[in-house]
């Protein structure tokens, strides 16, 4: 059923009443011999040349009414698209929950990867350029895959983006960041505990072991002013 639809008045008619609804200006509400029939987007009234005393079968009514939601959906995926960086799943899965039906939102995906607004390999690019600060390279690979991105393309990008250096940078201030000097004199409490939150974080075991390498060579050398 139509997400602006989901209650078809008349089927078929002539055109006896267009108003624009008052909550939506961009909707028009359709009447066929008195009765409400069905509303669309503005720009159909255009596209299929409606006016007052057009006859509509049943049949035009429902390619109608169908074109609108296609339109509708691609309006709404539209928005979708360049208020956020999405994934081409995530976006689908946006108009599901808006109610427009699986065809529509099928046909709306379509276009809007025809015409560039949907891109999942320069999503995923996006994605790892904006986490890689808080996350290591095997939580950014999970994630995208949760968000629907095909393995392929993330494998693709995060062997293009990865790199070992700044990756075991950003862990590294990372942890420094969450825990005080204090907190970190490296005991096995300690150890366990910033074990567990880098590799909550997605950091892999080689790059924990450097961290705590590091953070266990600094602390010897400010132990001395310290007084330690």
């Amino acid at each position: 059923m139509s997400r602006f639809n989901q209650e078809i008045g008349r089927s078929q008619g002539q055109i006896t009443k267009m108003e624009l609804q008052k909550k939506r200006k961009d909707r028009i509400n359709i009447h066929l011999e008195g009765e409400y029939a069905f509303s669309c987007h503005i720009d159909m009234i255009f596209e299929y040349k409606l006016d007052r005393g057009v006859a509509l079968s049943p049949t035009e009514v429902k390619a109608l009414v169908e074109a609108d939601d296609l339109k509708m959906a691609y309006l709404y995926g539209l928005k979708i698209a360049l208020t956020r960086s999405i994934s081409i799943a995530g976006c689908r899965r946006k108009l599901l929950q808006l109610e427009f039906d699986e065809i529509s939102v099928t046909a709306a995906i379509e276009q809007l990867l025809e015409n560039n607004y949907l891109d999942d390999l320069r999503y995923a690019q996006n994605y790892y350029e904006m986490k890689q600060h808080i996350y290591g390279r095997y939580r950014i690979q999970q994630d995208l895959m949760r968000n629907g991105v095909d393995k392929s393309i993330v494998v693709q990008v995060v062997s293009e983006m990865a790199d070992d250096d700044l990756e075991l940078e950003e862990a590294l201030h990372l942890v420094k960041r969450r825990y005080s000097q204090k907190d970190l004199c490296l005991d096995q409490k300690t150890y366990a505990k910033i074990y567990g939150f880098m590799g909550r974080r997605g950091y892999s075991a080689s790059v924990i072991r450097q961290v705590m390498d590091q953070l266990r060579s600094q602390n010897k050398e400010e132990a001395p002013e310290l007084g330690i």
